[in-house]
């Protein structure tokens, strides 16, 4: 799963349990804030420019070790 319910409000996947976690969220506002701020901050860490070219680059020094290995 990409995401958890540190960055995400998580509801049952059926129209009453949208429509109730909707609501919840709409009443606490330090719910959004907390989710919203750590929301940002794993897009940051995982899912911008930077990120995908580290495991890019994790995957080719990978590739790499297992050739070098049966040389």
């Amino acid at each position: 799963q990409l995401v958890s319910s540190e960055v995400a409000y998580l509801a049952e996947p059926n129209a009453e349990a949208f429509a109730a976690a909707v609501n919840h969220l709409a009443e606490d506002q330090e719910l959004r804030e907390r989710l919203g701020q750590s929301g940002h901050a794993f897009v940051e860490k995982n899912h911008t420019y930077e990120a995908h070219k580290r495991r890019v680059t994790e995957a080719y020094d990978y590739v790499e070790s297992m050739l070098v290995k049966e040389i």
